[in-house]
């Protein structure tokens, strides 16, 4: 095999290695005194560090292209295509057209005939974006035709040949030729910010789909099913985009509050080998009121999985439909039902189909008895002639699956992601599906300072790309499925060697019992610790449903920052309604944001408070959207426990947030009232008056609008409590242009409250 180590030998040539770093760790401080310096000589992790991309690592982009080749971008930009078994590199396109038309994207056609460019990028929402699109003839090298419309939305290859759909003003365009521009409207339907094809409206972009496309091709290439939205029932949320025109423009988004109107939905299938392009409906399940779509995939090259959740969410329904019949025909393969929470982590699982389609792998939750509650599991699901699919466990215990990364089909082998180690790890997985004591972890003691990876796969899965990262400098391999062998991709060898010589601060973990429950703290003490010195704390939360703040993931940032230059302890605690630790414990926030996920906060920083080195006369508290809700709700709560708190874009009331996200955790208006009511954040204003408080909004969120913080505004104006007020012009909720205005404003805050 050409240019492969084995896994022994190359760890013991990689083991030489780190074990000389470790020791060159260990001898720091006697060489330095050596020659007459101190440790303390080292500089740390400033304020600038943090924008310079001085302490950035290398990640390794690829894209797998066939079961042996994946495409990647070398250092000049060349896009190029790699062979893992010969190690053949072949060029695709240098670098001159992406440098000439500063393209930001590339997507190679699967008959490797064309490359679709993209450049010109205007973002939209979290993920959706407008481009200019060209088409680059390999073979030919050059540039042999142009989508002919400035703001295309999507564009896509189908997963054979070279053919491309794409999306414009709404509406899906397929296009086949590439000799000249032209194309062939699927869709004509399509209204701006109304009529939505083959794409999302804003809210099923931000939590349902996660994505900018709404559209699953089979298998086969001919077969396309998209879903179309219908927001004009959606009432609208305006603002204004303030800019540097005499007037202010008026930015419309239908956006759904809590207890509002949602967009209808309908899922559709075309044949695209047919020239008419004959636009089918596939049928929701009746008699459930408003419906949600959460997941479509193809079984087969004619059966389509549907995934539909009632607005409720704590029910879910699985149709397999039948694309051949005229009309499509659909029944019900699976219902689940959540008698304690909602349906799944931010939705259903996703499946993974063997063989025909006839059964898949899917991730869901198992009782594990004795009070345990649920933890959500791997298990495979067979569809049967009729009724409802069976299912048999493939993993069970008192931790999670939290995702399939892969199936092996000539082996029968599933590769997945699980924390079975240690619930803030995650570690990858074979289980041959045949045999339930086959599993293996194939991660586990793999690296030193490694215990977070994740892989990505092959489509057969004979090869993947594993990334180690974290809680150490990040590491990639190129892995051979089925054998020892793998190859470095990239240690990172730079940013190592950067950080050996940089007061970088130490990561420690400790548990503590809150609410009944055992909880994860996480802690970046300054690089000179002294237990027996007293040190300012600040929490750094988010704390919202299924999150998971304690978990060893590499990071640096603002957190190293404080910790390394202001000697700060900067800590995190992980209490009720956070994620990856079972049903029983995510399912206590269910109705009741603002309340348990708060009050576990405070108790951690009580108990924090009691810790020998921290300064309990010093502790402040920070969180961004929902760890901003949090934080203004555990200073409004009067707890005496911080006497700071900093809240970045946050909720102030979950009747002004969206419905999807809202009613999943909180239902209803109409029937939680009082837990809505628990939300408001203006009710405690009052004992703002107690603690220094510095909020921070974006006028242009289209996520959590600018209205929340207006609120909070106006009721802590009423009761004349005192507070700090930022304000960033047109930044939406990510603040991402201003960022260093704001951490240096929030460094001031820190300092004025901590007395530096």
């Amino acid at each position: 095999m050409a240019k492969l180590a084995t896994r022994k030998a190359l760890l013991v040539t990689l083991g030489v290695i780190v074990l000389i770093a470790a020791i060159t760790a260990a001898i720091t401080v006697p060489l330095l005194l050596l020659y007459g310096g101190t440790p303390d000589d080292r500089p740390g992790y400033t304020f600038e560090d943090m924008f310079n991309q001085k302490f950035s690592y290398k990640g390794f982009s690829a894209r797998w292209i066939s079961e042996e080749d994946y495409l990647y971008r070398d250092e000049d930009g060349a896009v190029l295509m790699k062979n893992v078994r010969t190690n053949d590199t072949t060029v695709l396109m240098d670098n001159s057209t992406f440098t000439e038309y500063d393209a930001f994207d590339y997507k190679v056609s699967p008959d490797r005939q064309y490359i679709l460019l993209t450049y010109n990028y205007r973002k939209v929402f979290r993920h959706s974006f407008t481009a200019n699109c060209l088409i680059y003839d390999v073979q030919g090298s050059a540039v042999t035709a142009w989508i002919p419309y400035d703001d295309v939305q999507y564009a896509s290859w189908a997963p054979v040949g070279h053919k491309l759909v794409f999306v414009y003003k709404n509406n899906m365009y397929l296009k086949t030729d590439f000799s000249g521009n032209d194309s062939q409207p699927i869709t004509t339907d399509g209204v701006e910010g109304l009529i939505w094809n083959g794409i999302p409206d804003w809210v099923y972009e931000e939590e349902v789909f996660g994505a900018n496309y709404a559209m699953w091709w089979s298998s086969d290439g001919n077969l396309l099913a998209f879903a179309k939205f219908n927001d004009t029932q959606v009432p609208v949320m305006s603002f204004s985009h303030y800019g540097e025109t005499q007037y202010p423009m008026i930015m419309d988004i239908h956006y759904p509050k809590a207890g509002r109107t949602n967009p209808s939905v309908s899922l559709h299938v075309v044949d695209t080998t047919d020239p008419t392009y004959a636009i089918r409906e596939v049928p929701a399940p009746e008699g459930l009121g408003d419906l949600y779509l959460y997941i479509v995939s193809w079984a087969s090259n004619s059966q389509l999985y549907a995934n539909w959740v009632p607005r409720p969410q704590n029910t879910s329904i699985v149709n397999i439909c039948d694309v051949t019949q005229a009309p499509i025909t659909c029944r019900m393969i699976e219902y689940e039902e959540s008698t304690t929470g909602w349906i799944g982590v931010f939705g259903p699982s996703y499946p993974t189909f063997i063989a025909d389609g006839s059964s898949y792998l899917i991730i869901q939750p198992h009782d594990e008895g004795s009070g345990a509650g649920k933890y959500r599991h791997l298990c495979l699901r067979t569809i049967t002639q009729s009724g409802e699919a069976s299912r048999e466990w493939l993993t069970t215990g008192q931790f999670e699956v939290t995702s399939i990364q892969s199936y092996d089909e000539a082996n029968g082998i599933v590769y997945f992601i699980s924390n079975e180690e240690i619930p803030r790890q995650r570690h990858l997985y074979s289980l041959t599906v045949s045999q339930q004591d086959s599993k293996k972890c194939l991660t586990c003691g793999l690296w030193d300072d490694c215990g977070y990876y994740s892989a990505y796969f092959s489509k057969n899965a004979s090869w993947y790309i594993l990334s180690c990262r974290g809680p150490g400098v990040p590491i990639y391999t190129l892995n051979e499925a089925r054998t020892d062998n793998y190859v470095l991709l990239e240690f990172n060898d730079e940013l190592r060697t950067k950080m050996d010589e940089t007061r970088m601060p130490v990561k420690r973990y400790q548990q503590f019992r809150v609410s009944g429950y055992d909880g994860w703290a996480e802690m970046f003490l300054p690089p000179d610790f002294d237990e027996t010195k007293k040190y300012p704390v600040l929490f750094d939360v988010y704390a919202g449903p299924y999150s998971q703040k304690v978990n060893e993931q590499f990071r640096l940032y603002w957190t190293a920052y404080l910790a390394s230059s202001l000697g700060i302890i900067v800590a995190s605690f992980d209490g009720r309604g956070s994620g990856y630790r079972g049903e029983k414990l995510l399912h206590e926030i269910y109705r009741r944001m603002g309340t348990v996920e708060v009050e576990d906060q405070i108790e951690a920083g009580r108990q924090f408070q009691n810790l020998e080195y921290v300064d309990k006369d010093k502790m402040a508290i920070w969180g961004w959207s929902y760890g901003g809700f949090v934080t203004s709700h555990v200073i409004g709560r009067g707890s005496d426990v911080f006497k700071c708190g900093i809240a970045v874009a946050p909720v102030t009331d979950y009747l002004y947030y969206d419905s999807v996200y809202t009613e999943r955790y909180m239902q209803h208006p109409q029937d939680n009232e009082k837990g809505y009511n628990d939300t408001i954040v203006m009710h405690q204003v009052e004992n703002f008056k107690k603690a220094k408080f510095l909020l921070v909004h974006g006028t242009g969120d289209d996520n959590v609008h600018f209205q929340h913080t207006a609120d909070l505004v106006d009721a802590l104006t009423r009761a004349e409590a005192e507070f700090d007020l930022m304000i960033y012009t047109d930044q939406d909720h990510s603040i991402r242009t201003t960022r260093k205005h704001l951490y240096n404003k929030m460094n001031n805050f820190l300092k004025e409250c901590f007395d530096m």
